[in-house]
């Protein structure tokens, strides 16, 4: 609520326009309904529009309450920000929150890239105004402004790390230093500052030294990179993974794919977290798919929502829409329920044996015969992209969708996907 009223009372100078977002989790029977409606009477207060979603069941495995929680309310921001067609979304992180991550961070035994905490700006899309000010300079604020706003009860909830960090931890900590939170931000904009630093050293070294050009994997000379100080070891190999396949790796696969770099087997191999390996053959080192898996014989993975590029020149843009904002599909631009799909989302280009269900039809039909009949030529069909989930083709990119793919009049939520020629 306070970031609303300071955004908006700047709105003309920072010509910009605002949009409010409230995401309902559906944990708090009661206490939701009203914070809703706080945020409703606010924003026809300011005369601002607003959206207001509701999340739906939390059913994903292996992964705290908080994190699903936070998974499904970015998700929200990313389909309303496409939507709208807004720049950025701004949420109310505060230095208190800064100061906490750090906390978290290190209890975890993170290095420098836990230590620099939340970042201002995220994914280039994701800001954060109210990073550098203080929790109780915002309470001071709305007191002074009388903005109306909810205490969550569940930020009490002492099973939650971060609360304990807040109410028990914190506390302790500002009798010695009062100004604890301003040195844990410090901190953070230190760490970050260094990690980006390192991130960058690794970009160029892994540009210069690389053996091979897949987009899906990393070779390099072993001499070379044992040659590099250790830090920058270590920097280069969570490079590679989290290009490949977008997410971090822990110190411990790290520290395992090191001793594999350095052992003096000439070949060996380790597993790395979602499918990948890391691979000494005497002189080289590999990051990258275990050999014959389906990220293996894939050219891109999409694991999110965003713009890729395949080897053919085709730039493949993907993105969330609500039914609301669904068009007729074009012979490239495609529209998939999302309940049918899952990510990560695979796109190879075909193979013998390839079949799949088209549009209209109730058996599966192989892939070739599919092609003759369109007399699509033979070598548009080797640089056709395939879209798989979960093992299935769900789109032969630019020709047909699979029918157990299509739109329903049940379908709540909408991927698109979009093929089109380079820039």
């Amino acid at each position: 609520m306070c970031m609303a009223h300071v955004l908006n009372s700047l709105k003309d100078s920072l010509k910009c326009s605002l949009h409010i977002a409230h995401f309902v989790h559906g944990l708090r029977p009661g206490e939701d309904e009203k914070e809703t409606k706080l945020v409703e009477q606010f924003s026809l207060k300011l005369n601002l529009p607003y959206t207001v979603e509701t999340s739906p069941v939390l059913l994903q495995k292996n992964k705290s309450l908080e994190e699903k929680a936070r998974e499904a309310r970015y998700d929200f921001f990313l389909r309303l920000k496409e939507r709208i067609s807004a720049d950025s979304v701004a949420t109310a992180h505060s230095m208190n929150d800064q100061a906490e991550t750090v906390i978290i961070n290190s209890m975890r035994g993170s290095g420098i890239t836990g230590l620099s905490a939340i970042p201002a700006i995220r994914d280039g899309w994701v800001i954060r105004p109210l990073l550098g000010i203080k929790r109780s300079a915002i309470m001071a604020y709305i007191k002074f402004h009388n903005i109306p706003f909810a205490e969550d009860s569940s930020n009490n909830d002492l099973r939650f790390l971060r609360n304990s960090v807040r109410h028990k931890i914190m506390p302790v900590l500002e009798t010695y230093q009062p100004n604890m939170a301003e040195l844990l931000a410090r901190t953070a904009y230190l760490a970050r500052e260094d990690d980006q630093f390192m991130e960058n050293l690794a970009s160029e070294w892994v540009s210069a030294n690389r053996i091979d050009k897949s987009s899906l994997s990393f070779l390099f000379y072993r001499e070379s990179l044992s040659a590099i100080p250790l830090p920058l070891q270590r920097r280069v190999i969570r490079y590679c993974i989290k290009k490949i396949k977008g997410t971090k790796t822990g110190y411990i696969h790290v520290d395992n794919a090191i001793k594999l770099l350095h052992g003096e087997k000439p070949n060996g191999h380790i597993n790395l977290p979602d499918k990948l390996i890391a691979k000494t053959s005497y002189k080289t080192f590999y990051i990258g798919p275990a050999k014959g898996t389906a990220f293996d014989r894939c050219e891109t993975i999409i694991s999110q929502p965003g713009r890729y590029q395949l080897s053919s020149g085709h730039i493949v843009t993907v993105s969330h829409v609500s039914p609301d904002n669904f068009n007729t599909a074009s012979g490239n631009v495609v529209f998939i329920d999302k309940n049918t799909l899952s990510y990560p989302i695979l796109v190879r280009f075909p193979e013998p044996g390839d079949q799949f269900v088209p549009l209209g039809m109730t058996g599966t039909r192989k892939l070739k015969k599919f092609f003759i009949d369109r007399k699509v030529p033979p070598e548009q069909r080797k640089m056709t992209p395939l879209f798989l989930s979960s093992g299935e083709i769900c789109w032969v990119g630019g020709l047909m969708l699979d029918e157990r793919f299509k739109i329903k009049d049940t379908t709540s939520e909408i991927i698109k996907i979009t093929l089109s020629d380079a820039d």
